[in-house]
């Protein structure tokens, strides 16, 4: 296919419902997710996941261990203590700063499989 040119007052346009909006934003994080949440780039022990809310204002991203999710719950269970629990850990993903961490840490129980404060897996 070669270089076509737009001609005077021609537009071209792409219009796209919600879903394929979250397939472009997941590949493209699926392409750097690693890199942004600071992870080995040959690890094949990490599962991605992505939640979007409906009014697509919110937008986690995140990985686990491959072993951590022994259930579909589990995916929902960690989604919504991240939906309640966790404030914005970064305004972009495009910042030039290599200082800049986007991340934010969060530890699970294995016992409950439900996100805990570093306190608590101090503790245990």
């Amino acid at each position: 296919m070669g270089v076509k040119y737009l001609k005077k007052n021609e537009l071209r346009v792409i219009k796209l419902p919600r879903k394929a909006i979250e397939e472009i934003i997941w590949e493209s994080f699926m392409e750097t997710g690693r890199e942004l949440l600071d992870l080995d780039a040959n690890s094949d022990d990490v599962i991605f996941h992505m939640a979007v809310d409906k009014t697509m204002s919110e937008l986690v991203f995140y990985a686990c261990s491959l072993s951590m999710p022994q259930h579909p719950s589990d995916i929902n269970r960690i989604n919504e203590y991240l939906k309640n629990s966790i404030g914005i850990t970064a305004e972009s993903v495009f910042v030039n700063s290599s200082a800049c961490k986007l991340f934010q840490t969060i530890y699970v129980s294995d016992d409950s499989f439900m996100p805990h404060n570093d306190e608590q897996s101090n503790k245990q």
